[in-house]
């Protein structure tokens, strides 16, 4: 009877190693986008992430966008903030689009689609150079600081023409659309997956290196029951 018990633990802990198994493998990534930004000639308006000492404006004033599957997602920067001033739209330095969630070794890509200032779409010129490759499409590696998009840079990348301050002026928002995909677990090294080095049984859905130790031990277990009846 001991036996018989010890082996129906173990058999119980096989099957909770294999849902395990496929519970990480259906899990997605999860991805927080925001808007980051420097403006005025003195860099009078500026916000690059919580808790930068640079920030001009408060966490809470900056609408963010959780991303949990792939598709188009809207990155939106709110021009009616009220720390802008008029005056911060005739130079803008820099407007980026950052991504946090991402991982060394991940899948997933990021591309700009679309930007509209208000209803006005803005024209989209991807560089030769841009994220080594001249496509639009940039991953953990290849944003920079393996987080931050280049939408507009003066010393980097400049897809959009922001020279038109009073359009800037006149807007109340600017919205970045971008399309991702790889967020599913499967496509991620960072998550365990039944892809690498193993089989999934059609039937059951169960790893085959799960699956066999299930059938050992549920032979085992067969086999202690008829010992013990003889």
């Amino acid at each position: 009877m001991k036996i018989k018990k010890i082996l129906a633990g173990l058999l119980a802990s096989a099957f909770a190693l294999s849902a395990t198994i496929l519970s990480a493998s259906a899990e997605e990534k999860e991805l927080t986008a925001y808007a980051v930004f420097g403006m005025g000639e003195g860099w009078e308006s500026q916000y690059w992430g919580p808790g930068n000492e640079d920030n001009t404006f408060e966490e809470s004033e900056i609408s963010s966008t959780k991303i949990k599957e792939d598709g188009m997602h809207d990155v939106v920067l709110d021009l009616n903030l009220g720390g802008f001033e008029d005056a911060d739209f005739d130079k803008i330095w820099v407007i980026k689009a950052k991504f946090e969630g991402l991982s060394e070794g991940d899948n997933v890509t990021v591309a700009l689609k679309k930007v509209m200032l208000d209803d006005k779409e803005l024209d989209i010129t991807i560089p030769s150079d841009f994220g080594d490759t001249g496509k639009p499409e940039l991953t953990y590696e290849t944003l920079e600081e393996n987080t931050e998009y280049n939408v507009y840079n003066e010393w980097a990348a400049k897809l959009i023409d922001v020279s038109n301050g009073d359009d800037w002026r006149n807007a109340s928002k600017l919205t970045m659309s971008f399309e991702v995909k790889g967020l599913k677990a499967d496509n991620n090294n960072d998550v365990p997956s039944a892809t690498d080095n193993d089989t999934t049984n059609p039937t059951t859905g169960i790893p085959a290196s799960s699956a066999g130790i299930v059938t050992l031990i549920a032979a085992t277990l067969a086999a202690g029951t008829l010992f013990k009846k003889k």
